[in-house]
């Protein structure tokens, strides 16, 4: 398959429903009819965009299964670029992180906190208790 990007993916790798990195699915559940939009998608997707400081906007995907990063920018030009290294530095941070940490981490990031916990936190006592 010929590489013909600056990224150096082939381009089928950057707009697949796949990671390019370890093959994991990107396509989720079924979007329920009524909130469909016609001539929209049918199917969530499970690739995360990641915003940074540097640009207003998505500047590179991440996956879900593995944490790795792709470019959200293809060609050439600063936006590009900062696009490509960013998504590096983030594959660096996740190639030096223990797997147990990761998970912990992950795992912190999508649990919502209980109003028990919270209200133990500012030391207070549950309304329930």
């Amino acid at each position: 398959m010929p590489i013909n990007n600056a990224a150096g993916l082939p381009w089928t790798e950057l707009f697949s429903d796949r990671c390019p990195h370890c093959g994991a699915a990107l396509i989720g559940d079924l979007i329920p009819e009524e909130d469909r939009r016609p001539g929209g998608p049918d199917r969530y997707r499970r690739d995360i965009g990641v915003e940074t400081n540097d640009y207003d906007g998505i500047l590179y995907w991440t996956c879900p299964d593995c944490d790795a990063a792709w470019p959200g920018w293809l060609g050439r030009g600063a936006r590009a670029d900062l696009a490509r290294r960013r998504a590096a530095e983030h594959n660096q941070r996740v190639a030096e992180t223990p797997d147990q940490e990761r998970r912990v981490r992950a795992a912190a990031a999508v649990e919502a906190p209980r109003v028990d916990e919270i209200l133990a936190l500012a030391g207070l006592t549950s309304p329930r208790a």
